[in-house]
């Protein structure tokens, strides 16, 4: 009987001694947990939008072969819209944007000028097609931007004899702003521009007034919003 019980004994130490064994075969689970994917803002493609701001600037005119020369200041609001295209490189953006806005920028050289002259301005519109370059921190976007710039300028000279007309000008125009997505299609943006409209000239009119050559710069600050088609902005 001595023997039976030393032999179970035996026999249920080996089954735990196996057991244990097998145990410390088995492999570990790792309960780490996997690293959190921060969304990254995308800045790419097609869009369309709306801006507003305050516009000022300067109006200045020579008379050619009279040696006069006199200017004025001009200012007002403006607001219209814009389409663009981004293309963004990891934290670089590159773009086009063509917009359109009508003004009520306007200036007048009062009191009369040179013994009666009396001269006015308005820019009834003023577009741009320009390029835009950027560095994107996610949701932000700081970026520059230059390119071509056109408009349509009513000129009035109350002497009397009138002269009254519309004239087309171009130029360029550069500045730059910050541009926050606040929803995956939808930004908002703040921009600064500085625009160079040229010159042009008018002929001296069938009233005999010498003629002369008129000039205009302009300064805009603008707030604007825009949304973005196809892929969502995270």
């Amino acid at each position: 009987m001595r023997g039976l019980a030393l032999l179970s004994v035996a026999a249920t130490l080996a089954v735990g001694v196996a057991a244990t064994a097998t145990a410390a075969d088995m492999p570990v689970r790792n309960y780490t947990k996997a690293p959190v994917m921060v969304p990254v803002y995308n800045w790419n493609g097609f869009y369309i939008g709306a801006h507003a701001g305050y516009g000022w600037g300067d109006h200045d005119r020579t008379v050619l072969g009279g040696g006069i020369t006199n200017g004025f200041n001009t200012d007002g609001g403006f607001g219209g819209g814009q389409v663009g295209y981004n293309w963004q490189f990891n934290n670089f953006l590159l773009g086009v944007e063509a917009d359109v806005a009508g003004t009520g920028i306007t200036g007048r050289d009062s009191p009369a000028f040179n013994g009666g002259t009396d001269d006015s301005s308005r820019l009834n519109y003023i577009g741009t097609v320009r390029g835009r370059a950027g560095i994107t921190a996610n949701q932000w976007l700081f970026y520059v931007t230059g390119g071509y710039a056109y408009a349509d300028l009513r000129w009035s000279n109350v002497a009397p004899p009138t002269d009254t007309f519309n004239a087309s000008v171009d130029g360029w125009t550069i500045g730059g702003g910050i541009e926050y997505g606040f929803l995956p299609n939808w930004s908002v943006k703040g921009e600064y521009r500085y625009t160079d409209l040229s010159s042009f000239t008018r002929g001296a009119p069938a009233n005999g007034v010498f003629p002369y050559r008129v000039s205009t710069t302009l300064n805009q600050v603008m707030v604007g919003v825009n949304y973005r088609f196809g892929g969502i902005g995270y």
